[in-house]
């Protein structure tokens, strides 16, 4: 049976296509208005270009960004794909692209109820001009981007406008063909990214990039000798999405990026051998090669659910929790769904067992701080067990919120033990006289604020309602529990980000 959600991807495609004519008319006639309100004999400028959004692409940024949970119906998702039109003014240096952008502005000067520009006459075209350019891009470089409509027929069809010259023209072809849409495992991702900076700063000093690369390689194998189980992780990890990756995009028609499961899958699958039995590291590693070998010769389906031969098993209240949420998860989410067919292919067995080593490594692999076992002396083994216990279990919640995979990602989980630490040195510090009558009146306070920690680690919104509750729950007085409230309550907005939950109440 095929996955829900790469059925809403087909019916998306072929909205797409069955479009296609009547978009590419429309990206023409707007490729015409910035001609004309540029004018083709302005210094600097050069063309304007125009594309629609392929199939492949389209298919690809409905996976990573998970559009198929976001939009009910294809037509709702491509009425809000900013990026459905692609419209390009392309200027000669980089001081061109102000004055182009300048020029927009100048020519669109009516405005919308809505704060939107349109020029009188084009109507069909309305711009948003009301963000700062340039914007900053995620890799730190900026960029001039305006979101637009073109209206036909009361229906609003999105387009993106850029304005590049030509050192950045050739830059984003580069970032976007080497980097963005290259999902290759680059064990030395940072180092690129450094290149990647030094090559947009100066085109011409290529000897230069060739020295960082020589001075980069032999300072790596000087300065970071890492320990035999790291390197081999992180080997595995490399070794593991080549051979998923060509499977993946051979099915799906489109590369995708899962560098960071496979980091995980690694781990866990080592670790996991390590504890089974005796082999060394070398041994394990060979033995992981030749199934990985047998799985690059085999089929492997990637729309089909995944099953359970039996009903699955748990003690503690963490593991029931986080275990239900990524079942639910498991064959709706396209990453989740690929982290688990991918440690289900490796590990031999049942995909039942599998599922619960795995839920049981995860909350190993949590409770993995230092002074863990210091914390049973201070507090006692009973109450060690229950404060852990409790952790854990607000942990769950905040999973059951972020849902996402990146949850379980290394880095993520090496910042949830580094505030479990936390946490748990403050409960050490503080309840150091009769801990057990000290917990019980102040753990409410202590759990709820580090949820709160959590919660805004991962920058979740968080309802006023609640954001209200946990005020009272961890306002150190009435005062300050007032002051809190007034503060969230004022601009009435029906959410807050939890980073900034966390910077009023510290006030």
């Amino acid at each position: 049976m095929t996955l829900k959600m790469f059925e809403f991807i087909d019916d998306v495609i072929n909205e797409l296509e069955s479009r296609e004519i009547e978009l590419e008319n429309i990206a023409i006639d707007i490729k015409e208005v910035f001609r004309d309100i540029i004018g083709e004999d302005r210094e600097g400028f050069l063309d304007v270009k125009a594309r629609v959004k392929s199939s492949e692409s389209l298919k690809e940024k409905i996976l990573r960004n998970s559009y198929y949970k976001r939009f009910d119906n294809p037509s709702e998702l491509l009425s809000n794909l900013s990026d459905l039109i692609g419209v390009r003014v392309e200027c000669r240096f980089n001081e061109d692209e102000d004055k182009v952008y300048k020029i927009i502005k100048k020519q669109f000067r009516e405005r919308t109820d809505e704060g939107l520009h349109y020029n009188r006459n084009y109507p069909q075209i309305i711009l948003d001009l009301r963000e700062r350019q340039p914007q900053k891009q995620k890799n730190g470089f900026v960029i001039y981007r305006i979101d637009g409509f073109f209206i036909k027929d009361d229906e609003k069809i999105p387009f993106e406008l850029q304005i590049k010259s030509l050192v950045n023209l050739f830059w984003s072809e580069i970032e976007h063909k080497i980097v963005y849409k290259n999902y290759n495992y680059l064990v030395v991702d940072k180092f690129l990214k450094d290149i990647m900076a030094s090559i947009k700063k100066n085109l011409s000093l290529m000897d230069n990039e060739l020295l960082l690369i020589y001075n980069h390689i032999n300072n790596k194998s000087k300065d970071n000798m890492w320990n035999q189980r790291e390197e081999i992780e992180v080997l595995l990890s490399k070794i593991i999405y080549d051979v998923f990756a060509d499977k993946v995009e051979s099915s799906l028609g489109f590369a995708v990026d899962f560098r960071k499961s496979c980091d995980q899958v690694a781990k866990y699958i080592l670790r996991s051998s390590e504890k089974d039995n005796t082999m060394d590291y070398n041994t394990i590693l060979i033995n992981l090669l030749e199934r990985l070998n047998e799985i690059r010769e085999n089929e492997v389906e990637f729309n089909s659910e995944i099953t359970f031969e039996r009903k699955l098993h748990f003690e503690d209240k963490f593991s029931k929790k986080v275990s239900q949420i990524i079942v639910s998860n498991m064959n709706n989410d396209f990453q989740w769904n690929l982290f688990f067919r991918i440690m289900f292919e490796i590990e031999l067995g049942n995909n039942a067992e599998d599922f619960e080593k795995f839920i049981g490594f995860l909350k190993l692999e949590l409770l993995d701080w230092k002074g863990s076992k210091k914390i049973d002396d201070i507090l006692g083994e009973e109450l060690a067990i229950q404060v852990k216990e409790e952790i854990m279990y607000k942990i769950a919640n905040v999973f059951e919120i972020v849902e996402s995979i990146e949850f379980i990602h290394n880095n993520n989980i090496n910042a949830i033990v580094d505030k479990i630490q936390e946490c748990i040195e403050f409960v050490t510090n503080e309840f150091l006289e009769m801990p057990v009558e000290q917990w019980q009146l102040k753990k409410d306070k202590v759990l709820n604020k580090f949820e709160l920690t959590l919660l805004s680690y991962f920058s979740v919104a968080i309802p006023i309602e609640k954001a209200n509750d946990i005020i009272e729950k961890i306002g150190e007085n009435d005062e300050k529990i007032s002051m809190a409230k007034n503060l969230i309550n004022y601009y009435g907005k029906e959410v807050i980000d939890s980073k900034e939950l966390v910077k009023i109440i510290n006030k």
